[in-house]
């Protein structure tokens, strides 16, 4: 699969993107929900640990009214479900084992139906604190409701929603401006580099930003400007050959009228006068001996009077 420029852009403007809407969206709010839960939970058992120890130096004192006022401690929380005072006893078993038993013994509110088996779940959360006392030895069983805690959760969720939504707009903006300042720079450096490559020589692009997209621009139109002036620099030069060749065989037929029969050796002759003209000729054969045929012409073009692979 051929991705092109503007859509491996937005790849990965729609990656980063994604990756940001997954930490905003999922993983945040379960950390923060996580992190509000355990604190309820540890709120939750400091409470039934200080009911639990005001009950304990309630009845170590016997001080029967001092268990009410402990139990009040709790009693006007907002999250309280019920706060039970719960006796434990070891009972006998008709085996002959011994097992705990736990008898609800006074709850707050007193119609409250509570389960000494209960525990928690995602609408309440239950901690229990032992105590023991000379006179009794039980537990507090405290019981809060998490409503609070469901309701900060789903406005987490809304908040995480609404940013990831509002990441997702800035990163559509950024990926379309990106693409824009990147993409079209350099597919308008490729169709004039085609446009080149087919011999137009004119093409121009616009190089208006100060980064490395254009220094490229300003480099592509020097190299233009350089072919274009190379190419002029060609022309000049081989026209400038043309025309000494043809000056070069106009003297030739002035002075040899009648070698215009010699058909062949005319085209052999301007052969010779090409490479005269590079200066090639002079260098590979210095040391040959004359070529009669062209004896008369020594005068004129010594360097052509031998024989050479043309031949």
């Amino acid at each position: 699969m051929k991705l092109t420029l503007k859509s491996k852009i937005w790849f990965t403007m729609l990656s980063i993107v994604l990756m940001f809407a997954f930490f905003i969206l999922i993983y945040f709010p379960n950390q923060q929900e996580k992190s509000l839960l355990r604190n309820f939970n540890t709120e939750v058992q400091n409470l039934s640990g200080t009911v639990a120890l005001g009950v304990k130096i309630a009845l170590t004192e016997q001080n029967f009214e001092g268990v009410e006022t402990a139990l009040d401690f709790v009693k006007q929380n907002h999250h309280l479900r019920f706060v039970s005072l719960v006796q434990v006893d070891s009972a006998k078993n008709n085996d002959g084992t011994w097992s705990v038993k736990k008898t609800v013994f006074k709850t707050y509110p007193d119609a409250f139906p509570v389960d000494v088996k209960s525990e928690s779940s995602d609408s309440i959360i239950i901690k229990h604190s032992a105590f023991s006392t000379p006179l009794m030895k039980g537990e507090i069983m405290l019981g809060m409701s998490t409503e609070e805690i469901t309701a900060s959760k789903q406005q987490i969720r809304s908040t995480s929603l609404i940013v990831c939504f509002i990441v997702l707009a800035i990163g559509i903006v950024i990926g379309f401006i990106l693409a824009r300042h990147i993409s079209v720079p350099v597919l308008a450096l490729r169709d004039a580099a085609l446009k080149v490559g087919q011999g137009d020589r004119t093409q121009q692009v616009q190089s208006n930003s100060k980064d490395e997209i254009g220094q490229l621009g300003q480099a592509f139109n020097k190299m233009v400007r350089d072919l274009e002036m190379a190419e002029s620099e060609r022309k000049a030069a081989q026209e400038q050959l043309i025309q000494s060749e043809k000056m070069a065989w106009q003297i030739f037929l002035v002075w040899n009228p009648g070698i215009q029969h010699h058909r062949p050796q005319i085209r052999k002759f301007r052969q010779l006068i090409w490479q005269w003209k590079s200066n090639r000729l002079w260098k590979q054969n210095r040391h040959c001996r004359p070529d009669p045929l062209f004896a008369d012409q020594h005068q004129i073009l010594p360097q052509l009077s031998c024989r050479t692979k043309l031949f």
